[in-house]
């Protein structure tokens, strides 16, 4: 397999000139990716850097924690925040479990905010991660890229 990578400043690229999913030997895995996780190229970044990078509190405020965790879908048949319904609306939730950085297990760049720093009420936001971390998926295999 041909795997190209070129990462710039705000740039990634990956060129995949064949259809096999890469071998480790091209892409290192991600902590996950042994249990059907994404790939995460070797960007010299180590995982708990990237735990920091997609769940540390940035100071935004969108609205109280509790309350996004407990919306429903208009037809309330499951919770708005729930990993299927990230998934389907492309949010990045392979990988991502539910610690003290990321109590509610959401998607790569949502936080939630320390209380003593936001009058006692733990308030979720979002981080550059939301953006600027991707995924590449080609016959069932996912490349996690960070930045760009």
């Amino acid at each position: 397999m041909i795997l190209g990578v070129l990462i710039g400043a705000s740039t990634a690229i990956i060129a995949l000139a064949n259809p096999v999913p890469p071998s480790a030997a091209a892409v290192g895995t991600a902590a996950s990716g042994t249990s059907g996780g994404p790939l995460a190229i070797d960007q010299q970044v180590d995982q708990a850097t990237l735990r920091e990078y997609h769940h540390t509190d940035q100071g935004t405020r969108i609205m109280p924690a509790a309350f996004l965790q407990a919306l429903k879908t208009a037809d309330g048949s499951s919770r708005l925040m729930s990993a299927d319904n990230l998934r389907k609306w492309g949010f990045l939730v392979d990988g991502v479990t539910a610690d003290a950085l990321n109590p509610y297990g959401w998607p790569v760049g949502f936080t939630v905010s320390d209380p003593a720093f936001s009058k006692g009420v733990a308030v979720a936001g979002v981080t550059c991660a939301l953006c600027h971390t991707g995924q590449l998926e080609h016959r069932g295999v996912a490349i996690r890229i960070e930045g760009g």
